[in-house]
C-alpha cells in the first residue's frame, strides 16, 4: 500500500506536536477516537484489520494535512494549496477525519448517518466565523487529496499469496531444496500446485503431495510424519 504505517506514524507524530499550538489540543485525539469507534465495527465485513488500519491511516493524514497547510511547520506527505493561517484547525481537522470516514463506510447506513451528525455536532460548538468557513474548506480539500492519492494503492487486490485452507485443516507446501551454503531455498513460485489445488491424502496419511490438504487431529498437533 502507498498508505502505509509509516505515513500513520509520521501523521501522528505531526498532529501530536502541532496539538501545543492554538488547535484545540484534543480536536485530534478526539476524531482518533470516534474514528475507531465508527470503523471497528466493520473490521469483519472488510476482511480483517488491515482495511481498519488503512481507514485510520487515512483519517490521520488527511488531519495533518489540513493542519499543517494551515501552519506549514512540516514536510506536507501529499502537498496541499497554501492556506490563511487564520482558518480555523479544530474546524479543519474535525472536517478532514469527517470526510474521509464517510466515503470508507456504505453510504445510506446507519454508521454514515452516525458520523455525519457527530461532525455537525462538533461544528456546530465552533462560532461561526471566516476562520471556521475556511477551515471547513481546508479539511474538505485535505480530506479529497488522500481519498484520490489512496484510490489506487492497491488494498482491494485479491489475495493469492498462497493456496487457503479452512480452520481445522493443514496445508502442506512444496519441500525446500538444497541451496548455496546449505540454505534452503522454496522451489520457484513458491510450491509445485497451482493455488487452491489437492489432493487426497493416503490412507496411512503419509508421502503427502504439495499442495495436499488434510484434517487437524482434534487437540490441533500435526501428526509427526508431516
Amino acid at each position: 500500500m502507498k498508505c502505509t504505517l509509516v505515513a500513520f506514524t509520521i501523521a501522528t507524530l505531526g498532529l501530536v506536536v502541532a496539538s501545543s499550538h492554538p488547535v484545540r489540543a484534543d480536536v485530534i485525539t478526539e476524531w482518533d477516537q470516534k474514528a475507531t469507534a465508527f470503523v471497528t465495527p466493520l473490521m469483519a465485513g472488510w476482511g480483517g484489520p488491515n482495511m481498519t488500519q488503512r481507514a485510520m491511516t487515512m483519517v490521520d493524514l488527511a488531519m495533518f494535512e489540513a493542519v499543517n497547510a494551515i501552519e506549514p511547520r512540516y514536510h506536507p506527505l501529499i502537498p496541499q494549496a497554501p492556506a490563511s493561517s487564520n482558518a480555523s484547525k479544530d474546524a479543519a481537522a474535525a472536517v478532514a477525519a469527517g470526510t474521509v470516514l464517510l466515503t470508507l463506510v456504505p453510504a445510506n447506513s446507519k454508521i454514515a448517518s452516525d458520523i455525519q451528525v457527530a461532525l455537525s455536532t462538533y461544528l456546530e460548538a465552533i462560532p461561526p466565523s471566516d476562520a471556521k468557513s475556511l477551515g471547513i474548506k481546508i479539511g474538505q480539500e485535505a480530506a479529497n487529496s488522500v481519498i484520490k492519492k489512496c484510490a489506487s494503492d492497491g488494498s482491494d487486490a485479491p489475495d493469492a499469496y498462497r493456496p487457503k485452507t479452512k480452520p481445522g485443516e493443514a496445508l502442506r507446501l512444496a519441500p525446500c531444496r538444497a541451496g548455496v551454503n546449505g540454505h534452503r531455498d522454496l522451489p520457484t513460485g513458491g510450491h509445485e500446485n497451482s493455488p487452491g489445488m489437492a489432493t487426497k491424502v493416503p490412507a496411512d496419511g503419509h508421502r503427502l503431495s504439495p499442495g495436499t490438504v488434510m484434517k487437524v487431529p482434534g487437540d490441533g498437533q500435526v501428526p509427526p510424519h508431516l
